[in-house]
């Protein structure tokens, strides 16, 4: 009884680990980097390191791949014990067998759910986890190291070249740069208004006479009209303007 309680707790503890990495790993790929800058330019720590990681994906990838592998060999070493424990000596069709029936289990649960829920929320998601990822970052830190130097000096063999992750998308610059925008549009203090085209007049008629200016306001036609003086010109040869007219409405 105690034999196979272990055997289960095992099985769990492997799922519940692919389960963690699986979805963690979905969550970072999928959260706005933006808003992480964001958020860090506001003081969150957590925003932060999860960056720094963003900076340096080596670093995330290494764990993530150990980590996987860690969760898929407890998951097979606690199926194997619990198949032998059951069945005695196992041979290939029943090691086949017990392969096909926990294989669905182990993708349903360790694969295809974590991926979908942190799909539908990733910052919530990998803020919710970046902790335990922080700690098995730090456990697993002998092992993924080697990995991030060879995947460094591949880079360089390659001669890829890393291109930094930019950070000046902060709230503070995009609030300096639409303040800057918004004092360029708005007016000088000092500064006159611009002035107004003139509205065209159509119809001018002799002392006397009238005229019509049509106007279109929403769908509707207003039309009034006045009497208008004729305007003299000066010496410049210039129009001479007048004192604006009263307005009439038309009979």
């Amino acid at each position: 009884m105690i034999l196979w309680l272990g055997i289960w707790l095992l099985f769990l503890v492997g799922l519940r680990l692919s389960y963690f990495f699986s979805g963690i790993e979905t969550a970072f790929y999928r959260a706005s980097k933006l808003r992480l800058n964001i958020d860090a330019q506001t003081g969150d720590v957590l925003s932060r390191r999860i960056l720094n990681f963003a900076a340096n994906p080596s670093q995330f990838v290494a764990t993530i791949l150990i980590g996987n592998n860690i969760a898929n060999y407890v998951t097979t070493y606690a199926v194997s014990c619990g198949a032998i424990q059951a069945l005695g000596s196992l041979s290939e069709l029943k090691e086949v067998a017990v392969t096909v029936l926990i294989s669905p289990v182990v993708f349903v649960f360790g694969e295809l759910l974590p991926k979908s829920l942190h799909y539908q929320a990733p910052l919530l998601m990998l803020k919710r986890y970046f902790h335990f990822f922080w700690i098995a970052h730090l456990l697993l830190l002998p092992f993924s190291w080697p990995l991030m130097l060879f995947t460094g000096l591949l880079q360089k063999l390659g001669g890829v070249q890393r291109q930094p992750m930019l950070r000046i998308l902060g709230r503070r610059p995009l609030a300096r740069g639409g303040g800057r925008h918004a004092d360029a549009a708005r007016p000088h203090p000092g500064s006159l208004p611009e002035r107004q085209p003139e509205a065209r007049q159509s119809g001018d008629s002799p002392r006397g006479g009238l005229y019509h200016d049509q106007t279109a306001d929403a769908g509707s036609v207003t039309r009034t009209c006045a009497g208008i003086r004729p305007g003299g010109s000066g010496r410049n040869g210039r129009i001479r303007r007048t004192k604006a007219p009263q307005l009439l409405p038309c009979l």
